[in-house]
């Protein structure tokens, strides 16, 4: 259905309900409060499973179907991966509604290999990016095949010897969301820069995309919110949902995210964690 069509239905139900004095409800706000998450969740997991059990059985019945080029064997490993992070991302879900209800998944992390693991996970979302095995790499090494792929980051020393007790399920979505609102809208490169202060962790991250008017910093954190970048053709017109989902959960975790007012190109998101997280 065209959006001129329900466009044209809508005014038509809106005109109906007029003539009784009524309007029509909030569609997005009815829709979400209506809706079960976890009856969603439990619809997509099914389909998804397939395809993960799927992938594995081509990749261990090779001798059933014949012997895999490098390549074909190579997608197959990358698609398996990739449908594991999308039931990932579908049980993320909930981790929103547990933020608001006060759950938490306890842990120690340490942020220097945490945030590298992340970033490594959701680069790996990105077309074209040429995944590798980063267990046995060295830093140097790791940061090379990152830069090829347009990210660079930066720890402080004070990162590399951190370590936090906090919800590492909750973290990897908040920092999952940044980075994938950078990497959308990077024209060649993403930073991630990270700093310890005050018995915070505090991670940057900036793109070199359109950037944002700072009058709009709010906004953005909205859901559906739709920023058009003055002087640049690009729009900032995702749906919203991860910037305002990641911003929920950060202050649940005794953090925030806020935008960086000030930047002349890209965008700037600070991500506040207290290292330890008082429990409630």
């Amino acid at each position: 259905m065209t959006d001129s069509v329900m466009e044209k239905i809508t005014t038509k139900a809106q005109k109906e309900l007029n003539k009784e004095g009524k309007t029509m409800p909030d569609s997005s706000d009815s829709f979400f409060r209506e809706v079960d998450v976890e009856f969603l969740v439990h619809e997509l997991k099914d389909p998804l499973a397939i395809i993960e059990s799927n992938m594995k059985m081509l990749l261990k019945k090779e001798n059933k179907y014949g012997p895999y080029s490098k390549q074909l064997e190579k997608v197959l490993k990358r698609s398996l991966r990739c449908s594991k992070k999308a039931r990932d991302m579908i049980y993320g879900l909930l981790e929103v509604g547990r933020s608001q209800k006060g759950q938490f998944s306890m842990s120690k992390i340490k942020p220097e290999k945490f945030i590298t693991y992340i970033i490594h996970e959701t680069l790996e979302l990105k077309a074209g990016y040429d995944y590798i095995d980063i267990t046995d790499k060295t830093e140097t090494e790791i940061k090379a095949h990152f830069k090829n792929h347009g990210i660079v980051y930066n720890y402080t020393d004070e990162v590399k010897q951190a370590e936090m007790y906090q919800d590492n399920i909750k973290i990897r979505q908040i920092l999952a969301n940044l980075l994938k609102n950078a990497f959308h809208y990077q024209c060649r490169q993403s930073e991630v820069d990270a700093k310890v202060l005050d018995n915070h962790l505090i991670v940057n991250v900036i793109d070199d995309g359109p950037g944002i008017n700072p009058e709009h910093c709010d906004l953005i954190f909205e859901r559906y919110a739709q920023i058009n970048s003055d002087g640049c053709e690009m729009k900032r017109s995702k749906h919203g949902l991860g910037l305002a989902a990641a911003r929920i959960m950060a202050r649940q975790l005794g953090g925030d995210i806020n935008f960086l007012k000030g930047q002349s190109e890209g965008a700037n998101f600070e991500l506040n964690l207290p290292l330890w997280l008082n429990k409630p």
